[in-house]
């Protein structure tokens, strides 16, 4: 939630998905304990985070951000081509809680 209000101050916008647990179906493997992405191409970006889930302890806070590598057009707050969607909101997240 501190996130997302950051990332409406900087234009930048970002918003909590689901760990939907029975994506994990998705994350089978024949020859592996797990794979890292979908098996269906599908629901890419909360599987890639259901595969983190795994490998971080419950009572860890995180966060998975699915940041896409470009934009055909421009957007408020970014351009065309090459972004870094949702790293503003997390810098500016991160600036006040370190009080930097």
């Amino acid at each position: 939630v501190e996130v997302q209000q950051h990332s409406i101050q900087q234009h930048d916008l970002v918003w909590p998905l689901p760990l939907h647990r029975p994506y994990n179906s998705m994350l089978t493997s024949t020859i592996a304990d797990c794979q890292n992405c979908s098996t269906t191409g599908q629901a890419g970006t909360i599987t890639a985070a259901l595969f983190l889930d795994k490998f971080v302890a419950q009572e860890t806070s995180w966060m998975h951000l699915d940041i896409p590598g470009e934009h055909e057009q421009a957007l408020q707050g970014s351009k065309t081509g090459g972004n870094i969607e949702g790293v503003r909101a997390v810098a500016s997240f991160l600036k006040e809680k370190l009080a930097l």
